[in-house]
């Protein structure tokens, strides 16, 4: 009987003993079938399957480091070496292949079958899998900064290095190393570069996908909305899911616009936006005396209820009001002529110590002026300051802006004149400045009969704004430039008006479809019923009131999507 001495690198010298001749290649098969019979005898297979999955990234370093060392053994010359090292490589392989087929013996022994849950445990939580999730990206991130000062490979290093700083770039390193860290088992049928190389893709996708899937699950549990969004809603403005979320959420909504039935409710949505939009504005106007808007009020009629209210708030006060000039008056208005007279050209500065004269003192000489009487010189100065300031002639608008600091000094004196009822007083006029923005957005050209946007609003607020040069509207700070510029930043369109290439595909398509299939409209209603009324006070609950838990979960799910990523990525990769 032949018998046949065969070395299989990594695994030793083995007898072969045959009834018949056997060819080289028969022959180291034989010798090869033998090796593995007694390598599986020999190995020792993990007790449970938790310890089979914390055992694979140790079992895949153990197969990596030996070809590392090999190939930098080779490249310093030290053949003896490398062919040491290579043989190690095959005898791990050798050893993990054993210890595999042992395991999966055992596991159908004891009825296992399907996913290996416990496996999967194994592969997430070990120590080898956190430090990788843990270290990896910034690694990759730091080598990669290292680099780019490199001139042949500094601006992709550079671009490398900003990719890993962001959380996909994170999870895809992290998925990649994930991948590095399966064992390849089968190397004898299968290259074990080209197969790593595949694992290493295969987790760098896995990673990605996994990041964004848990980036999204926390984007549910806290949706990203804007502080402009928070704000307006905290002020009762009813606002679309598009409007709470902003961004690719707004554009499908204006999208939705054109497409039949659903689009109709969609405007419908919007136009409550708008109009709840108007009633905080001047619930917010109307807030300093006490009052508000009764509910389903709104345009003129909403104008003519605030003008009446800020206007009886003022005959209350005024008409138990008395006010007689002081020496503190008559001090402010020297000081202010002083100061023309230093600015302005003698011309000037004489105008503005007539208008003084004709306008504030002669009115309080004699008898105390009634609160009425004094309200009608208050009016007067304001009209006259609002001439000059918006001259083109910087002359004019700093005599208004002298004119004005008049008016400001007889408001002065009507508080110190009434101490009892300052506080009325203040209030009264707090809420009359707000209102003077409000009728004029309401006015102005575009207003559907009385109901004004954002944007028209903010345009009353920089046209009324008295300060030099627009100063305090330039700072952000003009009286209700908050809430316009909140409104304008989240009610604003993000699509232009029906009739865009975009949208009108929308429309054109769902009418095709319809034409040939009647019961293709159930989705546009389908998503019409999502913009009525009932369901959108439902959704802005959803989105904007969540538990505190749920919003801090949803936050950090996405803060630390990344790292999570990294570590359940080895439990979706790998055979199992």
């Amino acid at each position: 009987m032949p018998v046949y001495e065969i070395e299989i690198p990594g695994r030793g010298l083995f007898e072969v003993e045959s009834p018949k001749e056997l060819t080289d290649k028969q022959a180291y098969q034989a010798a090869l079938s033998q090796a593995r019979t007694e390598a599986k005898e020999q190995a020792v297979a993990p007790s449970g399957s938790y310890l089979r999955g914390v055992r694979d990234p140790i079992d895949a370093l153990a197969q990596a480091l030996p070809r590392v060392l090999s190939k930098a053994a080779s490249v310093l010359g030290a053949d003896e070496t490398a062919k040491f090292l290579e043989n190690e490589a095959k005898r791990v392989d050798a050893l993990n292949l054993a210890v595999e087929q042992k395991y999966q013996e055992q596991r159908k022994a004891q009825g296992g079958e399907g996913v290996d849950v416990g496996r999967i445990a194994g592969n997430i939580i070990n120590p080898v899998n956190l430090a990788v999730a843990a270290r990896a990206p910034a690694a990759v991130a730091g080598g990669a900064r290292a680099l780019s000062s490199l001139p042949m490979v500094g601006s992709t290093a550079a671009r490398v290095a900003t990719a890993a700083a962001t959380p996909v770039g994170q999870a895809v390193i992290g998925g990649g190393a994930a991948g590095a860290l399966e064992p390849v088992f089968d190397t004898e049928t299968q290259d074990y570069g080209t197969e790593l190389a595949k694992r290493v893709g295969l987790g760098a996708v896995t990673g990605g996908v996994a990041q964004k899937a848990i980036s999204g699950v926390g984007r549910m549990l806290a949706p990203s909305v804007t502080p402009e969004a928070r704000a307006l809603a905290a002020q009762g403005v009813e606002l679309t899911p598009g409007q709470i979320l902003g961004g690719g959420a707004k554009k499908i909504e204006e999208s939705l616009k054109s497409i039949p039935i659903a689009g109709d409710i969609v405007t419908a949505a919007e136009k409550r936006s708008i109009e709840s939009f108007n009633k905080a504005v001047i619930d917010d106007t109307l807030s300093s005396i006490g009052t508000k808007l009764p509910k389903g009020m709104i345009g003129r009629e909403a104008i003519n209820y605030a003008d009446n209210a800020i206007s009886n708030a003022y005959n209350k006060v005024l008409s138990k009001a008395t006010v007689n000039a002081d020496d503190k008056l008559l001090t402010e208005l020297t000081e202010i002529t002083g100061k023309a007279l230093q600015e302005l050209p003698e011309e000037r500065a004489n105008q503005l110590t007539k208008i003084i004269s004709n306008k504030i003192i002669d009115k309080f000489r004699g008898d105390k002026v009634s609160g009425t009487q004094w309200k009608a010189i208050d009016s007067d100065l304001g009209r006259t300051a609002q001439k000059y300031l918006t001259s083109t002639d910087a002359d004019q608008r700093t005599l208004g802006s002298a004119i004005k600091d008049a008016q400001l000094s007889i408001r002065d004196l009507l508080e110190r004149a009434n101490p009892q009822y300052a506080d009325e007083i203040s209030k009264a006029n707090q809420a009359f400045s707000k209102f003077l923005r409000v009728q004029r957005a309401a006015g102005s050209v575009g207003a559907q009969e009385g109901v004004f946007s954002p944007s028209q609003l903010l345009s009353a607020t920089k046209a009324l704004d008295e300060s030099m040069r627009k100063g305090r509207f330039a700072k952000g700070g003009a009286v209700m430039q908050d809430i316009a510029e909140q409104g304008k930043t989240v009610l604003g369109a993000s699509l232009p008006d029906s009739g865009t290439a975009y949208r009108g595909a929308t429309g054109l398509g769902v009418l095709g479809a319809a034409y040939a299939e009647p019961t293709t409209l159930l989705a546009p209603l389908a998503v019409g019923a999502a913009y009525t009324k009932p369901v959108q006070d439902a959704l802005r609950v959803l989105l904007m009131k969540r538990p505190e838990l749920l919003q801090s979960l949803g936050g950090q799910l996405r803060q630390q999507s990344p790292f999570i990523s990294n570590v359940v990525t080895p439990g979706l990769l790998g055979e199992r």
